[in-house]
């Protein structure tokens, strides 16, 4: 019992605020699925008992290889985790000494640490960690790969993290190689056994060689791999280290050499490190790396082909963000020791340095890339003659000179880095006439005078948040180059002399601070109107258009090619074209144009004007944010009939995700809506035969999304639609217009306080729907309005589509609901149904207009059959007293399978289930899938169950029932209920003030004070698997059970007795409990003061 009690204790005490989990050593990448491998399952076990243990600070884990812990990093990791903005970038003491004073002004807290690698002793004190021992709420947990290392760092614990077994190695090897359990072929699964037995248990080995090997059942390949991973050796290594580097080298044999070659650029980042797809792209083009791949658009599309192949072999992992990777630490030492061994020669440091590193293969070196922590000099001149990457990164700007004959000796170079660095750029860069990417990024630069760029092989130049001084550049000779980033400091101040002139094959541009630019982007900053640039990116400039279609001066093929067009923070912008398009330019104006994301213009008023719009034909997303101004996105110049014949022709046939927020003035998609008259409706008479998704936040303007006479085919294909704070918005859609909601999967409505009915029509057309969530809409009164011939009618319309109804039906399989003040109620009969969520809908009337409106929450699921129900949670339904009405009727049919249910803030419910109703010959189980139960803050519960009619079964396979703050509920269950939970493993009652008893006698009454042990029948009580109870701060509490009889529970060992001053014993005779600590029991629940009130043999 003390054990129980402490540990209890400990779950409270060590609610870890902020926790850092690193990878252990044995999981190496994510897609290893979660087996609960025996060797595993053990020391996890032990691991999380020594976290329970208040005398134990320290932990210590070892077996495998990890990530090195960085001083700086493990810093800014738990600054981060702290809420601590740390300035002092470079003096670790400072750094450490603020780290240390949070952390031990913590305030008791529990915080775990977590190094991650640790390979020799590491002074906490360094890092800014407080002794474990002199900080309460602090521990400690790294991982190692040597075992001496848990002495060194004074761990309580240490615990091995084993290999896995024969058994289990072949369960995750046939999960990697796709090998099934029905394999008919037994010499391949002879073989495969074999290969899965010499990866020794590695799951890494045992993930890499089985995907490479995935789908391939040549018997004379399988036959290979065993023999080279039979005759595998290497002199310097571990064998364990051997089994796994071999399997890489094995796996990466399969690949082909562009394979090889992206994988080899990705360990030059440091380690643990996510690395963007765009930078190996930019390293990917610059070194040539792959052949037949001669535009940006190629060698990005060929990086992520294979970057998605190496994902599949399990030598790539998903990074951080989207469209980044990371390589495992492990796959990366490899391949930093492959270059060396093919004679590339990497000189890849990543450790904070201060100085240049020594390195004595000068002239064999292919690939250098270091961090500094600041750097205070750059060597007059390398000698790398090989060198065709150099990547040199400062944590902190340092002022630094390049002298002339620094890139002497590096005329191999194709793609040079700087980043974070103060430097002074010499007139010598023009040596490297093979260059082909150079990127200053985030760089303080200033140029010799004068300075003439003249490149002629590069083809990507970037200057991203580099600060230039008033120093003119001369753009000459850049007719190679592909991409252009000129998005310089905002208090940048260059001069830029024959930008953009001459650059034919230019593919990206992107335009930012301070660029001395014009009103007309095509005229002044390219003559030749851009015809191979595919993505344009223009912010933080004074542009008033981007064409001038009255100057009748436009190339042929103006953006032609163009596929993406971001415009942002232009506050001057106007037009994108200025001016009617003549017909010579119409067919090929943005014909290619796919993308159009425009965020804080606020000075534009349209989009594009009709004469523009028909060139749109491969548009595919549109993104408007925080344009005030803005009120369509087509404009036309017809008036009244004409604008109606104009917009039956407008048509986005490819448009498939429009995104419209924060726009105060918008009134529609075309210049139809700009009326005073009409109702503002955002779509009409629109043609979008694509759209799949449509997120609309902040449209004041709007009344209704859909107009009458829109085609049927206009939305036909939309499956997601958010709507969020239309204040003025009063419908979606009449019910001319419900046929285009027919694939509507998802509907999420936020915050349209003046939306009082959803939909103005019947939603038996809604029948692809699966989601819908509708929060804080405080005037809505019911989710389907009726048509007035019908509002008179006493007939009630019931929708139901059962198993008979077509297939596509069937995909309405979850429902939302979430509003402050609104009414959402979904009472469709639909078999896939399995998750419904009706939360803060404090005025509920009824889902559909004309149903009888009660009060009771049993009009929700009236006449209703839901088989797949799942879920059910509950939550701020103020005018619920029962939900017997709402499960009874039907619950034989449509929740049988309920798993879940939640109910909380239900100020009126009275009674959970009332089974009175059910006939005796009733034989299926009643919530016979229930497993879990949760009930808080029900202030007038008075039930959980009323009666239970002889004979009924019900609730075998609920685990799980929590019981939290229902102030008048007197007792849980009844003994016809107890006796049912076979299950129940977790029982918690907690601050209810009213509880007298958990389990009452069928035969006692209700409001007495005290409770009577009444003879009884039944002589035990079980609960077969409970093994924990918690008893907290229930001041009427007296007993667990009032019935006279013995109480078993075999398995119970975690037990808590907190704060109930009333309860002197849990039973009237003693409680059998094997499991439970007796003395633990007498010291923590001290009115249950004898001992013959537990035995435990």
């Amino acid at each position: 019992m003390k054990k129980a009690f402490e540990a209890d204790k400990l779950k409270v005490e060590g609610t870890f605020e902020r926790v850092s989990y690193p990878r252990l050593p044995v999981q190496v990448l994510n897609q290893i699925p979660r087996e609960n491998f025996e060797t595993r399952l053990s020391t996890k076990n032990k691991i999380k008992e020594a976290l329970k243990d208040k005398d134990i600070n320290i932990i210590g884990i070892y077996g495998m290889p990890g990530v090195d812990p960085n001083i700086n990093k493990i810093q800014d990791q738990l600054a981060e985790m702290l809420d601590l903005k740390i300035e002092e970038k470079t003096n670790k003491d400072a750094r450490a000494g603020r780290l240390h004073g949070r952390l031990k002004g913590n305030n008791g807290k529990s915080i775990l640490v977590v190094l991650d690698d640790v390979w020799e002793k590491t002074d906490l004190g360094t890092i800014g960690i407080p002794s474990p021992h002199d900080c309460k709420g602090l521990k400690i947990m790294f991982t190692t790969r040597i075992e001496e290392m848990c002495n060194k760092m004074e761990a309580q614990k240490k615990f091995k993290i084993e290999v896995l077994d024969k058994k289990e190695g072949w369960q995750l090897f046939k999960y990697a190689s796709g090998i099934s359990d029905n394999e008919t072929d037994d010499e391949l699964v002879s073989i495969a056994k074999k290969v899965a037995y010499e990866c020794r248990g590695l799951p890494i080995a045992l993930m890499i060689v089985g995907k490479a090997l995935k789908g391939n059942k040549t018997m004379y390949k399988w036959r290979d791999t065993l023999r080279k991973l039979q005759r595998s050796s290497a002199t310097n290594l571990e064998e364990m280290d051997n089994i796994m580097y071999q399997s890489i080298r094995w796996s990466l044999n399969y690949l082909g050499s562009e394979d090889r070659d992206l994988l080899l650029l990705c360990s030059l980042f440091a380690k643990d490190e996510s690395i963007p797809i765009e930078n190996l792209v930019r390293y990917a083009k610059g070194l040539e790396l792959y052949k037949g791949t001669e535009t940006l658009c190629e060698t990005r599309d060929k990086t992520k082909t294979i970057a998605d192949n190496l994902k599949g072999h399990y030598l790539l992992q998903l990074g951080k963000k989207k469209n980044e990777v990371k390589l495992q630490d492990v796959i990366r030492d490899f391949c930093l020791q492959m270059a060396y061994e093919d004679e590339r020669r990497y000189l890849v440091k990543h450790d904070g340095l201060l100085d240049w590193p020594e390195h004595d293969v000068d002239k064999s070196c292919s690939a250098i890339s270091i961090t500094f922590d600041k750097l205070g000099q750059l060597p007059d001149r390398l000698k790398y003659q090989n060198v065709k990457l150099l990547r040199v990164i400062c944590r902190e700007l340092g002022e630094l000179i390049i002298s002339e004959e620094f890139f002497k000796d590096m005329k191999e170079l194709r793609v040079l880095e700087l980043s974070g660095m103060y430097i002074q750029i010499p007139s010598s860069i023009e040596l490297l006439t093979g260059l082909r990417t150079l990127s200053l990024i985030g760089c303080k630069i200033h140029f010799q005078l004068p300075m003439t760029l003249r490149l002629d092989k590069l083809e990507i130049f970037s200057f991203y948040q580099s600060f230039i001084g008033y120093s003119p550049i001369v753009f000459t000779n850049l007719g190679n180059l592909r991409s252009l980033d000129l998005r310089f400091h905002k208090f940048s101040r260059p001069y830029l002399l024959g930008v953009l002139s001459g650059m034919e094959k230019l593919e990206e541009l992107y335009l930012g601070h301070n660029v001395r630019i014009f009103k007309n982007a095509v005229n002044k900053l390219d003559g030749n109107g851009f015809i191979n640039l595919k993505t344009l990116n223009i912010s933080n400039g004074d542009f008033e258009y981007l064409i001038d279609a009255t100057t009748n001066s436009i190339p042929n093929g103006t953006f032609g090619k163009l596929e993406s067009l971001e415009l942002e923070y232009l506050p001057k912008l106007i037009e994108i074209c200025n001016g009617n398009l003549s017909s010579v330019f119409k067919p090929l104006l943005f014909c290619n144009l796919m993308t159009v994301k425009m965020h804080f213009c606020k000075s534009i008023t349209s989009l594009f004007h009709e004469s523009v719009t028909k060139c749109l034909v491969n548009l595919q997303s549109l993104d408007i944010f925080e344009c005030q101004m803005l009120e369509e996105v087509v404009s036309t110049d017809a008036r009244g009939n004409e604008v109606t014949n104009f917009c039956k022709m407008l048509e986005f046939p490819k448009l498939k995700k429009v995104c419209l927020s924060f726009l105060s003035r918008f009134k529609g998609f075309t210049s139809q809506s700009n009326s005073d008259v009409v109702p503002q409706t955002l779509f009409n008479q629109v043609t979008l035969p694509n759209i799949n998704h449509l997120h609309v936040n902040d449209l004041d303007c709007i009344v209704r999304l859909l107009g009458k006479e829109m085609p049927i085919m206009s939305l036909h294909k939309l499956t997601n639609m958010k709507v969020h704070n239309c204040v003025e918005l009063l419908t979606i859609a009449e019910s001319d217009s419900i046929q285009l909601l027919q694939n509507l999967e998802d509907l999420e409505m936020v915050g349209c306080n003046a939306l009082e009915v959803l939909f103005d029509f019947e939603v038996n057309s809604l029948v692809a729907l699966e989601n819908l969530s509708i929060d804080s809409c405080k005037a809505l009164e019911e989710i389907i309005g009726q048509e007035e011939e019908e509002e008179n009618t006493s007939e009630t319309r019931n929708i139901v589509m059962d198993a008979n109804t077509p297939s596509n039906l069937h995909r309405f399989t979850q429902v939302s609901m979430d509003a402050k003040r609104n009414e959402v109620i979904n009472m469709l009969q639909v078999p896939k149904l399995n998750s419904l969520l009706l939360r803060n809908l404090s005025s509920f009337k009824s889902f559909r207009s004309g149903s009888n409106n009660d009060g009771i929450l049993r009009m929700l699921f009236n006449q209703v059959t839901l088989p797949n129900m799942k879920k059910l949670y509950i939550s701020g339904l103020q005018y619920i007293t029962r939900l017997v009405d709402m499960l009874v009727e039907n619950s034989s049919e449509s929740l049988q399978n309920l798993e879940i249910l939640e109910v909380k803030y239900c100020k009126a419910l009275e009674v959970l289930f009332v089974f009175e109703t059910i006939p005796e010959d009733h034989v299926e189980s009643v919530f016979g899938q229930l497993r879990s139960v949760k009930l808080e803050y029900l202030d007038n519960l008075v039930h959980i169950i009323e009666t239970v009619p002889n004979g009924i079964r019900g609730f075998e396979n609920l685990t799980s029932i929590v019981v939290e703050r229902c102030g008048i509920l007197k007792y849980l269950f009844l003994p016809s209920m107890a006796h049912s939970l076979v299950s129940l493993e977790v029982l918690e009652v907690s601050d209810c003030e009213s509880i007298e008893v958990i389990v009452r006698k069928e035969e006692e009454e209700e409001g007495t004070s005290e409770i009577k042990i009444i003879e009884g029948v039944e002589t035990i009580m079980a609960f077969p698997n409970l093994n924990r109870l918690l008893l907290k701060n229930l001041s009427s509490i007296q007993m667990f059970c009032s019935q006279n009889c013995e109480l078993v529970l075999p398995l119970l060992k975690d037990l808590t007795i907190e704060n109930c001053p009333m309860m002197t014993k849990l039973s009237p005779r003693p409680v059998i409990a094997p499991k439970l600590d007796i003395s633990d029991l007498l010291d923590k629940a001290g009115g249950l003061a004898e001992e013959d009130q537990v035995c435990n043999k």
